[in-house]
């Protein structure tokens, strides 16, 4: 049976705005779809410091439903948040944020994907009851260098989350993961794609993609090469390297929660310690919380 799949980014079942509008924050940015998308083609928000961010209407609905679907399926599901802005934008209304938050609370029969080019960031604008991460958000920190990675990876170290993960999207050069390979749970690739009226983008080469998947593969991190961008050969989108196709998931082999999310290796902490199995799809809180007996 073929996946559902309700986004057009392609490792996610659904994705969704809360609000639109950005900040260009660094050289990843330079070839940016969202701004391409919603700024320059559609103009449905002005993009760029001390511009107003759109806040979207219907999103909550749009989560409560994708969840309402995975649970009717039995299968945990992925929504990406905000494709087309940053959770943790300075120039957005922390109640904005707390909005988010709250109904991923409400969701836990999806994971959420959080990823932000602002992972300094990220640790003060967490909500209070964020404890060692919430059992179904995953925190991905877009660095697209190795000047990058240096300065950030240890901001995103510090900071507990269920799944923590890199977003190396469009890779810029040749990056060396080895001092940081223990942090990592999951690391997406992609490369640089045009945009119309944009500048020309940085081509992928090989020896950067294969480099970085074959260190993330020997330390057990699930790897998404996603795709070569433009300027391989002039094929757009292209996502196989050396014949092969390397689209990999982090948890996999992981039993989780389908009303929390928590799973094998993150257990649900409470006053009486953690929560351990009740059913084959559901942990011992969950079913205390339904009434059901454990």
């Amino acid at each position: 049976m073929a996946e559902v799949r309700a986004s057009g980014v392609d490792w996610t079942h659904y994705s969704g705005n809360a609000w639109i509008g950005c900040t260009e924050a660094g050289p990843g940015c330079s070839a940016c779809y969202a701004r391409a998308m919603m700024a320059d083609r559609l103009h449905l928000v002005e993009w760029g410091a001390g511009k107003p961010r759109k806040k979207v209407k219907g999103f909550v609905q749009k989560v409560r439903k994708a969840n309402r679907e995975a649970l009717k399926a039995g299968e945990r599901r992925r929504f990406f948040i905000n494709p087309h802005a940053d959770l943790f934008d300075n120039e957005v209304p922390d109640g904005w944020r707390h909005e988010v938050f709250d109904i991923m609370k409400t969701a836990g029969t999806l994971d959420f994907i959080l990823v932000t080019k602002r992972i300094g960031n990220a640790a003060r604008m967490l909500p209070d009851d964020w404890g060692y991460g919430y059992t179904n958000a995953w925190l991905m920190a877009t660095m697209v260098n190795q000047q990058e990675v240096d300065r950030d990876m240890p901001k995103l170290e510090r900071i507990p989350v269920i799944v923590k993960g890199l977003s190396i999207e469009p890779i810029l050069g040749e990056i060396d993961l080895s001092a940081y390979l223990h942090i990592l749970d999951w690391v997406i690739i992609g490369g640089q794609s045009a945009q119309i009226g944009g500048e020309a983008p940085v081509k992928a080469e090989h020896r950067w993609v294969r480099k970085l998947i074959d260190q993330c593969l020997a330390a057990g991190i699930a790897v998404y090469f996603k795709q070569w961008g433009t300027g391989d050969g002039g094929i757009r989108g292209g996502h196989l390297i050396d014949g092969a196709e390397i689209r990999q998931f982090p948890l996999k082999n992981s039993r989780r929660c389908l009303g929390c999310g928590c799973h094998d290796l993150h257990a649900c902490l409470t006053d009486r310690g953690g929560c351990h199995w009740a059913t084959r799809n559901l942990c011992s809180s969950c079913t205390s919380k339904s009434g059901e007996a454990a």
